[in-house]
């Protein structure tokens, strides 16, 4: 048999290249005591302490790329939402002013206008807190339309 018969053959699955570094004194030390703890060899730690450190790196950069993402997709879901609120708003406003000059403008209510508002803020209070029932078509019809908004692309802001 030829010596290359007697020579063991390393597997192909995974193969490593030596890579040198300077280190602190102390840095080398710690390296000794966990290969010791762990039953290990000093390279061994020492690239698993590295590959560690590479991959949080490239952790900390993809998240610094993926938090842009999300944030922009949160916008586009919230956009719908946010006019939806303002015209509600909006309307609310209108209807509040309407309401309130009819109440202090009409004779038959000037002496009663702030028993009127008073009973209407208690009222307004307790019914905002309120579940209707009847209003579950209603809110699912809007998570339809949020989500046909959803799936429009940006406008950057252009309506």
């Amino acid at each position: 048999m030829t010596a290359s018969k007697h020579q063991k053959k390393r597997s192909n699955k995974r193969r490593t290249v030596q890579v040198n570094i300077w280190v602190d004194p102390s840095v080398k030390a710690e390296l000794r005591k966990r290969s010791l703890a762990q039953g290990l060899s000093v390279s061994k730690i020492g690239g698993v302490g590295l590959e560690y450190f590479l991959n949080l790196d490239i952790q900390t950069q993809h998240g610094s790329v993926l938090q842009p993402m999300v944030k922009k997709a949160i916008r586009q879901q919230l956009r719908p939402l946010v006019w939806l609120l303002i015209r509600t708003a909006y309307d609310t406003e209108v209807n509040n002013q309407l309401i309130s000059n009819f109440l202090r403008l009409n004779p038959s209510t000037k002496e009663s206008y702030t028993t009127i508002l008073d009973n209407a803020h208690k009222a307004a209070k307790h019914n905002i807190l309120r579940k209707v029932p009847d209003l579950s078509n209603i809110i699912a019809e809007i998570d339809k339309w949020m989500e046909k908004a959803a799936e429009k692309p940006d406008t950057g802001g252009k309506h």
